[in-house]
């Protein structure tokens, strides 16, 4: 019973299937014919080779094909397909735009928006009046390639042609913008990279030979905390990459003094032309210089003719041990009291710092004519009496390109005994200066007449005497400890009564970011702490060289001096251990007026020591001749500056290194992918 039910169940559906196949058969025809008849009522031939003539959406064997399209010409046969009923082939002609599969479609990429536009006009979908025609045979448009997409997006940007970029494209904008990518700062950085790229060897990536991973690799090995725990693995690695980074850090080396010598005349400033902003603080500071030599000659009855060396103070060198600061002992014993003395107000960036003026500068006393100078020195039985410039000048390290002072020193006995006299240590006697120190002179008075009231007076300042007691050269010396009572001129205080001290530094490439302090002006940055027993405001100004405007201001201290001293030839305190041995060497010297000089006068002694010489007696020219020191042309070049080769080289500095992810002193890292440094 249920084989029949399933054998009548599927003669049933063999029926209902017939029974739909020819109904639709039947639709077909009459729409086939319906269409026909529209054809030729518009007086269409049905055999026309029109494109648009009526065609099957798809071939079924069970249709009649009307007689008018057996007209056709002939197909390739592997377009021809006959039917079951041996009915004649019919010609299936493709429709616009269906291209047979062999043929490839080409690449039509547009060169202007003329082409785009044809382009366009090409593919653009164009409805007949036909609405019928239309909903039988839709018409289907040719697609470009996605790389034709993106041309023509492009073409698509008004403006010139040859300076779009594919990043400008609309669609590509919408996105760049939907990430949260900033297109006009990544140009605006691509482009300086690329132009420093093509003038400077320092930004040129393609000279390092170091890749990125060597890079984080090293600065990993070096760090801090990888040197206590490093491997023996690690040490050999290290030892290895090192030998690399020397070698290009000593190219990079190269390419920067390159860099200064194409760009020397930066550090011409000031110096060639009376137009430029600068031109007014170096010509103040020449003359300044050239008056203190008159004003030294004229006050002091400074000897013009020394003899030959008595006697050489050997200076320290690198390999010496550092002196501890804390074995000097300073103390501010007193200070003149100043009556209208008002807080002074630190300059802003941006600030124009404006030329100083002769008539606001004051008119400092020399020692030999300070009576509370000689009163406090005698209180507190110091053996020598100095000013804090001279301090500034005997801090320079022997044996640099500028590293050069003479000092005269007289004595003056301080009670009838004269068994105490007090070496007097005035002022320094003045004399050519690099490009550098020549503005920096003139800026730093500048800032005391810009940060000073409007109603204090030029001649309003303040004396603060502070008492130094020497460490001794030699721990097992038994010899009393030498005490130095030191001037310092005070001309601004801040709102607590402190003073205030301000040291500039000329940038001559701000806009490759700031110079790195040298050692010596982090040596003066302890020495404004000393005289004031830390409490003092100490400031560094960087100023612009070209603009004449401050740039930055920084407060120092005793730990900024000390902040990034990693070596022996870093530390400041080398400095003041060649002030110290100076100062020492004074009360051993067996002559009362005697001149120092540095480097050394002496052809037999190195370039790392001091002569000392005694003045000669009488005044002629057979003193003259016999001299082993002239002083007379060295005051009248007080107010020139030296601007050879060699004194614009040491006017240059490095900058200060500002990437975590380079080695410092290297070339940029080269990026295979892109081509380019990586900022």
């Amino acid at each position: 019973m249920y084989f029949k039910e399933s054998d009548s169940r599927k003669q049933e559906l063999h029926q209902c299937r017939n029974l739909l196949g020819e109904s639709c058969e039947l639709v077909w025809q009459v729409c086939i014919v319906i269409a026909v008849a529209i054809r030729f009522k518009k007086g269409i031939s049905a055999g026309s080779e029109d494109p648009g003539f009526c065609r099957p959406l798809f071939y079924s064997p069970h249709i009649a094909i009307p007689p008018c399209i057996d007209k056709r010409e002939p197909l390739p046969s592997s377009c021809i397909v006959a039917n079951d009923h041996g009915e004649k082939p019919m010609k299936r002609q493709r429709l616009d735009g269906h291209r047979h599969p062999l043929q490839k479609r080409t690449l039509a990429v547009p060169t202007s928006e003329e082409e785009w536009k044809k382009i366009q006009g090409e593919n653009a979908y164009s409805k007949t009046e036909d609405w019928f025609q239309d909903l039988l045979f839709p018409q289907r448009v040719r697609r470009p390639f996605p790389s034709s997409s993106v041309l023509s997006s492009i073409i698509a940007i008004p403006g010139d042609v040859a300076t779009k970029r594919p990043r400008d494209a609309p669609l590509l904008k919408e996105f760049y913008d939907a990430v949260g990518v900033d297109l006009a700062s990544k140009d605006d950085e691509t482009d300086e990279i690329d132009e420093n790229e093509a003038k400077e060897d320092i930004d040129n990536p393609q000279l390092s030979n170091l890749t990125l991973g060597q890079h984080q690799r090293f600065l990993q090995l070096t760090s801090s905390q990888q040197t206590e725990r490093r491997k023996e693995s690690e040490r050999k690695e290290l030892k290895s990459l090192r030998k690399v980074v020397l070698e290009e850090q000593s190219r990079y080396r190269e390419a920067v003094d390159k860099f200064f010598s194409d760009h020397k005349d930066r550090f011409l400033l000031g110096f060639r032309g009376a137009n430029h902003p600068a031109s007014a603080f170096s010509r103040w500071a020449s003359s300044n210089q050239r008056t203190m030599n008159e004003r030294l000659k004229r006050e002091t009855s400074l000897p013009s003719h020394f003899g030959k060396c008595r006697q050489i103070i050997s200076l320290p060198s690198d390999a010496v041990r550092h002196m501890d600061i804390d074995s000097l002992q300073f103390k501010v014993v007193h200070r003149t009291q100043v009556a209208d003395m008002g807080p002074s107000t630190l300059p802003s960036i941006n600030t124009l710092v404006a030329p100083p003026q002769n008539d606001q500068a004051p008119t400092v006393s020399f020692l030999k004519d300070d009576r509370t100078g000689h009163q406090v020195a005698k209180e507190h039985k110091a053996s020598i009496l100095t000013t804090s410039d001279t301090l500034e000048a005997l801090l320079q390290l022997p044996g640099q390109y500028d590293s050069r002072w003479i000092t005269y020193t007289s004595s003056i006995q301080q009670d009838v005994s004269g068994d105490s006299p007090l070496a007097i240590l005035d002022a320094p006697i003045a004399q050519p200066l690099l490009p550098r120190k020549c503005l920096e002179i003139g800026f730093r008075e500048g800032l005391q007449q810009l940060i000073r009231p409007g109603d204090q007076a030029s001649d309003s300042f303040q004396y603060t005497y502070t008492l130094w007691t020497l460490p001794a050269n030699n721990s097992l010396s038994r010899r009393t400890p030498v005490r130095v009572l030191v001037r310092t001129v005070v001309r601004s205080v801040d709102q607590d009564g402190n003073p205030i001290s301000i040291r500039p530094h000329v940038e001559y490439f701000p806009e490759r970011g700031i110079e790195e302090p040298t050692i010596y002006e982090k040596s003066v940055w302890i020495l404004d702490q000393l005289l004031f027993e830390h409490k003092v405001k100490a400031h560094f100004v960087r100023i612009h060289a070209q603009t004449c405007k401050v740039l930055k201001v920084e407060e120092t201290s005793v730990a900024h001096a000390f902040a990034e001293a990693t070596d022996k030839s870093s530390n400041p305190l080398l400095h003041w251990e060649a002030l110290v041995q100076v100062l020492n060497s004074i009360p051993t010297i067996d002559v009362p007026n005697f001149l120092m000089c540095l480097p050394s006068q002496d052809p037999q002694s190195s370039v790392r020591s001091a002569s000392v010489h005694a003045p000669l007696e009488g005044v002629g020219s057979k003193n003259s001749l016999s001299a082993a020191v002239d002083l007379e042309p060295i005051l009248e070049q007080a107010d020139t500056v030296v601007l050879n080769t060699e004194a614009l080289r040491h006017c240059s500095l490095h900058w200060k290194w500002q990437s975590d992810e380079r080695i410092p002193f290297t070339f940029p890292v080269r990026h295979k992918d892109r081509g380019k440094k990586k900022t």
